[in-house]
C-alpha cells in the first residue's frame, strides 16, 4: 500500500489493548491482549522491528542501555513514523522510522541532555503506568452531573516500550478519552520532530507532530530544496482540491509550464496548464499525494507520487469509481525566487476499486 500524508477512504480502527503486569529485571507477560485488528503482543511488533531492522527492547535491556519508543497506528488504519530515544553510556540519541519501510527513509541524531531529563520522565511514566483494560467506550461527566458514555471510533492507537535499569515495561493506550502517557508521547514525537533536521523547517498544520515526521521520511537530496517545495506543495490547491481556482492555480506553474496528461496533447504555457487540474477539482474528486520529494540540484525538485481522482461510475451513476495515476512534477525556483512546476507528466489512469 503506498505511503501517504492523506488519506481518502476512511475506515474504522479496531481496539489495541493490552493488559501487562510489572516486573523487574525482564519483560512483562503480554498474555492479555485483546487482539481485534493488529496484533502488537506478537506478530505485528516482530514484523515491525523486523522491516526496520529495529532490535527488540529486551535486547536493549541486556546491554544495560536505556530506551523509550513509540509504535503507532492511525484512525485509519495506517502505520505512523516510529518514534525512539536512547541513551547508551553519554550517547544520547533519537530517531524516527516511516511507518511504511517501502517509502521514506529514517532520521536520527544526537540530543541534549536537557531533551533526555524530557525522553526520561517520560520512560518513568511508562514504568509506573497503570495497564488498561477495553477503553474504546468512556464515561465522560456533563455539566450537570450526569455520565454520558461515549464510543470512541477511528482512534489512534500506540505501543509504547519504556527499558532502563534492566527493565522491559510495555504500554498499549488508544487516544480515546485523556491519558497521561498520551501527552508524553505527544510530546516525545514534537520534540523528535523538533530535533531532526529539516523536519524542524516543514509547514505543515496537523492535530498531531507524527504527520510532520512522517512527510520529512520523504524528503531526499537537497533537502533544503525540498523541503521548500513540499511546503508550497501542501498549500492550495493540492491540499484541498475542493478550493482550486484557475487563478490559484495558474501560480504555481511557469510562465513555460507543461502538463501531459494521459491521451491528451500536451498542455503548454501557465494558463493552459493550470486549465486541466482546475476542471478536473470542479468535475471529480481530484487530489495528488507525494511518495518522493527530491532535491536533485540547486534550484530543482522533483516529486513523485499517485494522482486519484473519483469519477461517476459508467455502470451506475449513483455511485463513483476511484482511479490512481502515477506522476511526475519538475519545480524550479523561478525568476522571483518563487518555488514553481515547469513540467508535470501524469501517466495512464487505472481503476483502484
Amino acid at each position: 500500500m503506498h505511503a501517504r500524508i492523506f488519506t481518502l477512504i476512511a475506515m474504522t480502527a479496531a481496539a489495541l489493548v493490552c493488559a501487562a503486569t510489572p516486573q523487574v529485571a525482564r519483560a512483562e507477560p503480554e498474555d492479555g491482549c485483546v487482539d481485534t485488528r493488529w496484533d502488537w503482543c506478537g506478530a505485528q511488533l516482530s514484523e515491525a522491528l523486523d522491516a526496520h531492522g529495529l532490535k527488540a527492547a529486551e535486547d536493549w535491556s541486556r546491554r544495560g542501555d536505556a530506551l523509550i519508543r513509540v509504535f503507532v497506528v492511525d484512525g485509519f488504519g495506517h502505520e505512523k513514523p516510529v518514534v525512539a530515544f536512547s541513551r547508551r553510556l553519554n550517547d544520547r540519541r533519537v530517531y524516527a522510522y516511516p511507518g511504511d519501510p517501502d517509502y521514506g527513509h529514517a532520521r536520527s541524531g544526537q540530543v541534549s541532555l536537557t531533551d533526555w531529563e524530557v525522553a526520561d520522565a517520560a520512560l518513568r511514566a511508562v514504568h509506573t503506568a497503570p495497564s488498561r483494560g477495553d477503553d474504546t467506550n468512556v464515561e465522560t461527566e456533563l455539566p450537570d452531573g450526569t455520565v454520558e458514555m461515549v464510543l470512541c471510533t477511528d482512534y489512534w492507537t500506540y505501543l509504547i516500550e519504556a527499558v532502563s535499569d534492566g527493565r522491559v515495561s510495555r504500554r498499549f493506550r488508544t487516544a480515546c478519552g485523556d491519558d497521561p502517557l498520551i501527552e508524553h508521547v505527544e510530546t516525545l514525537a514534537q520534540l523528535a520532530r523538533s530535533r531532526l533536521s529539516p523536519c524542524d523547517l516543514l509547514d505543515i498544520e496537523h492535530d498531531r507532530p507524527f504527520a510532520a515526521l512522517e512527510a520529512c521520511a520523504y524528503l531526499y537530496g537537497r533537502e533544503t530544496d525540498a523541503v521548500s517545495v513540499m511546503n508550497r506543495f501542501h498549500s492550495q490547491p493540492f491540499d484541498e482540491a475542493d478550493a482550486a481556482d484557475p487563478g490559484q492555480v495558474a501560480d504555481l506553474f511557469t510562465a513555460d509550464a507543461e502538463v501531459r496528461w494521459p491521451d491528451q496533447a500536451p498542455a503548454l504555457g501557465r494558463e493552459q496548464v493550470a486549465k486541466p487540474w482546475s476542471e478536473m477539482t470542479r468535475s471529480q474528486d481530484a487530489e495528488a499525494y507525494y511518495e518522493r520529494v527530491d532535491g536533485v540540484a540547486a534550484g530543482r525538485v522533483v516529486i513523485k507520487g499517485e494522482l486519484y481522482v473519483e469519477r461517476p461510475s459508467a455502470d451506475d451513476p449513483k455511485s463513483s469509481d476511484e482511479f490512481s495515476a502515477d506522476y511526475t512534477q519538475t519545480w524550479i525556483r523561478d525568476s522571483d525566487g518563487a518555488w514553481r512546476i515547469s513540467r508535470w507528466a501524469v501517466q495512464p489512469f487505472r481503476i483502484v476499486n
